[in-house]
């Protein structure tokens, strides 16, 4: 596999670990973050109140490392530490893929739909989010009233996933291809 596919796959599955990681945060700080706080303009974060961009700032700051440590110490969220160890093994087989032998990385990688299944209908919630927040309709119910990480995390690792398949199997034809141009090219014509 070329060098710049390998990193394009390992920067893509360390993008979506430190996504993640950001979306167990948001999930947990908002749940720091009082009802009755404004921000500097006034704007509330109440009930059915809409997120403001310097409200996702006072989010960010209410992101406790100490909110990691129930996931990471309990099994209270199992899927937070089936997420964690699918993007290590993941790491783990593109940095020494063989792409003679495909099918073990395919099966891994197909697998994480049935692993994440919550990905699958949090497809909607990880295109629907960002559009709801550039539409100014987004609101703290959004994020809390839903399994957050289920839905943006996990449905950004599948989507990644996917993503590894398809570049894996162009990656594995064209190695076939050339494998098979090498071999005519020797036997000569016929």
């Amino acid at each position: 596999m070329p060098r710049s596919l390998r990193f394009f796959l390992l920067m893509a599955i360390g993008i979506s670990l430190g996504f993640g990681l950001l979306i167990w945060g948001i999930e947990t700080g908002i749940g720091h973050v009082p009802y009755d706080r404004t921000d500097s303009q006034g704007h509330p974060m109440g009930f059915n109140d809409r997120l403001y961009p310097e409200h996702l700032g006072i989010i960010l700051r209410a992101i406790d490392p100490l909110d990691y440590l129930p996931a990471v110490r309990g099994l209270n969220s199992a899927y937070f530490w089936l997420y964690l160890l699918a993007h290590g093994l993941a790491f783990h087989r593109i940095a020494t893929i063989d792409l003679t032998r495909p099918r073990a990385n395919l099966i891994f990688f197909a697998s994480q739909v049935l692993l994440f299944p919550m990905g699958v209908p949090g497809l909607w919630v990880l295109v629907a989010c960002p559009v709801e927040w550039f539409q100014g309709k987004l609101d703290r119910e959004g994020i809390i009233d839903i399994p957050f990480f289920w839905a943006m995390a996990h449905s950004a690792w599948l989507v990644v996933s996917v993503t590894t398949i398809a570049v894996l199997f162009l990656a594995q034809r064209q190695l076939a291809w050339r494998t098979l141009r090498q071999a005519t090219a020797k036997s000569g014509p016929h």
